[in-house]
């Protein structure tokens, strides 16, 4: 359990932040490699390539579809806890879980950059990107989310330890 909304917000930022970077960096260098290298030699053959892309789009599609649901059922079994600290350490993990899910179809989308040399995936690792803008984890989004009443409002705003 969490001690206050600062521990628990550097702990999720550290976390969301570092997810992002460690696709982030192998992205920026797939990209520049596939405009450094122009109409070279593919890895696939052409009747290859859309098996290929099928089922890196279906296993993208799956794990983001996965993270949504698994979301959502955590959340859910959040409302009945009564102490905000509680609260706050469900919603950690469960967003940990939905974090790494997110990542691994980015991580799956930049395989298959590298494979077909495909901008189709490019636009779909920026998608996941937006997506993870979309969903940071600020005091506003957490609030949010676990549906919190004033009086755990003034807890969190407190800062004092629970």
């Amino acid at each position: 359990m969490f001690k206050n909304w600062v521990v628990f917000y550097q702990k999720i930022s550290l976390f969301f932040n570092a997810i992002i970077a460690i696709s982030f960096l192998p992205f920026c260098w797939l990209l520049l490699e596939m405009e450094a290298e122009g109409n070279q030699a593919d890895l696939l053959s052409d009747q290859s390539k859309w098996t290929v892309r099928l089922i890196a789009f279906t296993l993208v599609f799956l794990l983001l579809f996965f993270s949504v649901k698994m979301t959502k059922k955590g959340l859910k079994a959040i409302m009945s806890e009564a102490v905000v600290s509680a609260k706050l350490s469900s919603f950690y993990h469960i967003y940990i879980k939905k974090f790494m899910f997110m990542e691994l179809a980015a991580m799956t989308a930049l395989g298959a950059i590298y494979v077909l040399r495909d901008y189709f995936f490019v636009f779909i690792y920026l998608g996941i990107l937006v997506w993870f803008s979309l969903i940071r984890p600020t005091y506003n989004y957490v609030v949010d989310k676990l549906k919190l009443s004033a009086s755990e409002r003034k807890q969190l705003e407190s800062q004092i330890d629970f």
